[in-house]
């Protein structure tokens, strides 16, 4: 059967969850389960059995976000991730979007050097750190700042008061959290932040060096870069 690309259906799900699983990174999706496929879109590549899969969705500031690029380990390094990767980039070009992005951790040099082949560059870098704050208070949105925004791991550009969520202090640090209780940090505070749990804590590197290890907090443990492809 020669090799397609197509839409994923809720009947893919099973399809999506072994792929996942055995693809060798962190299984986020299974832990999403079947509404991984019902919000955005999913993309498939296959010869009458799925290969591999990415998924799109349209973000707040008009661009598309690509993320979840997985492949079946049998198939990896035959070219599926960059077709899929690039099928994403036509659907993007034929419904007039004009920039596509990815978050890509930076240790994952396959993706780093499927990006760069394709033709996407680097356009931010964010440190995601284990846990998120227990005690806050919401603050007045007098807060400016402009760049990429964390709305449940997806980046859109934007200002700040037009992200939705909230504005809240955890001391003398300031943080935005996303109606999907994603955290990021627009200003650090020289008092330690307390995290706790299995969430993750983000900030953009231009923030500045963050010093916030705390007997709840395993510290740093991940950087990532957001990729852009202009269509």
């Amino acid at each position: 059967m020669p090799v397609a690309v197509r839409f994923a259906g809720t009947d893919d799900w099973p399809f999506i969850s072994d792929i996942s699983r055995r693809a060798g990174y962190v299984d986020y999706i299974n832990e999403i389960g079947p509404d991984f496929v019902r919000t955005g879109e999913v993309v498939i590549l296959t010869d009458g059995m799925p290969k591999g899969f990415a998924k799109i969705e349209k973000l707040r500031d008009g661009s598309m976000w690509l993320s979840g690029l997985r492949v079946a380990p049998e198939y990896q390094r035959t070219g599926v991730g960059t077709r899929l990767t690039t099928e994403c980039i036509r659907i993007a070009r034929s419904r007039g979007i004009q920039t596509l992005r990815m978050l890509v951790q930076d240790s994952n040099y396959a993706s780093v050097n499927l990006a760069s082949k394709i033709g996407f560059r680097k356009v931010a870098t964010f440190r995601f750190f284990r846990g998120t704050p227990g005690i806050w208070k919401e603050m007045a949105s007098d807060v400016s700042y402009s760049g990429f925004v964390n709305i449940g791991w997806a980046f859109p550009l934007l200002e700040i008061h037009d992200a939705g969520g909230t504005i809240v202090k955890v001391d003398d640090w300031i943080l935005f959290r996303s109606p999907q209780d994603t955290f990021q940090i627009l200003k650090v505070g020289r008092a330690e932040l307390k995290l706790t749990g299995d969430d993750f804590t983000c900030a953009d590197v231009r923030v500045g060096e963050i010093r916030h290890i705390s007997e709840s907090s395993e510290g740093e443990i991940l950087t990532d870069s957001i990729y852009q492809f202009d269509v």
